[in-house]
């Protein structure tokens, strides 16, 4: 009995070492981070574990302690931005300081990004919804046939102007004007101009990417949904609450 009993556990183990070691790795040219704040750090960390993905936790920025006349003298938002309650031009959203905390939480790990040799970073926000845990497979296929021109690529989006995409093949369509950055990948030349352009800050982040990218100043592109659909998790109480005032579940397409 004893030995029986032996046996099944050794080959339980064996299986488990079986299956941790045919886990797909990411591919060597990417590294992958979260940004998260602290309620959320548990859910996201156990989605990145199931995922197999080696990260880079960043703590965002406590909104609650930012102050705006400090923010507009170290140059990171613009005084413009504050004062403008008419917001007449599309892409400038509200001012409010947890937009500028999310922002600069994207910041900090672009610079980061800077700093090491990888080809690409794979940027995740703590309020990703993942379904499919074959993610790696696809995200490694991603990789593998980027378009050579892309800066940024968005593995999911949401509020596009779909009618003006450009499809590309059967996994990318050229973006034209993208909200939402969840999950993205973004090159060291991406990252670069994302930086150079996006402060002072003027509006919330995904809008003046958004903008980069519809200007044509920088080179985006979109994972087509059919291909990868990855959503936010977005609720009205708990800790996927929003500090935002976005909606709930977000649309892909304006029209």
């Amino acid at each position: 009995m004893y030995i029986l009993l032996i046996i099944i556990i050794l080959l339980c183990i064996i299986n488990r070492i079986k299956y941790n070691e045919s886990k797909q790795l990411l591919n060597n040219n990417i590294k992958s981070y979260v940004l998260y704040i602290d309620k959320r750090f548990n859910y996201i960390k156990n989605i990145i574990n199931e995922l197999n993905i080696n990260s880079t936790f960043i703590k965002g920025i406590d909104y609650k302690y930012l102050s705006k006349n400090k923010l507009v003298k170290d140059n990171l938002i613009s005084r413009q931005w504050i004062t403008d309650t008419i917001n007449k031009v599309k892409y400038i959203k509200e001012f409010s300081l947890a937009r500028v905390a999310c922002h600069l939480g994207h910041i900090t790990i672009l610079k980061n990004f800077l700093q090491n040799n990888k080809k690409y970073a794979l940027i995740f926000e703590d309020d990703i919804k993942i379904e499919n845990y074959d993610l790696i497979t696809k995200i490694n296929i991603i990789i593998n046939n980027i378009p050579k021109d892309a800066e940024i690529i968005y593995l999911s989006y949401c509020f596009e102007y779909c009618d003006k995409l450009k499809k590309i093949n059967t996994i990318f369509s050229k973006a034209y004007r993208p909200l939402c950055r969840h999950m993205y990948i973004v090159t060291k030349k991406g990252a670069t101009k994302i930086i150079k352009h996006t402060l002072p800050m003027f509006s919330s982040g995904d809008r003046m990417i958004g903008h980069l990218i519809q200007k044509n100043i920088l080179n985006g592109y979109l994972v087509n949904p059919e291909y990868l659909n990855i959503k936010q998790l977005r609720t009205k109480t708990g800790i996927l609450r929003t500090t935002l005032d976005n909606i709930e579940n977000h649309t892909q397409c304006m029209n």
